[in-house]
């Protein structure tokens, strides 16, 4: 984004906590630690458990989910 955050799109209906959802969590934010960035989002099509909420918040995520409300507004 313009104001340095890293956004994160995925198109998913539901993501729920696991050994590789961990893994990639801990992936990019070490990878992220090499670029300049103000903050870290993940917009979803779906929605997150509650366990994925908080693992990704406490390390500085916010999470935005059924993304597509926002990214495909209907033209009236």
């Amino acid at each position: 984004k313009k104001d340095g955050t890293f956004l994160a799109l995925q198109a998913v209906d539901y993501v729920f906590w696991t050994e590789e959802v961990q893994r990639g969590l801990k992936k990019v934010n070490s990878d992220l630690k090499t670029f300049p960035v103000s903050g870290k989002e993940l917009w979803i099509s779906g929605k997150v458990d509650q366990k994925v909420r908080e693992m990704f918040t406490k390390t500085g995520w916010k999470i935005q989910e059924n993304a597509n409300n926002i990214l495909f507004k209907k033209k009236k």
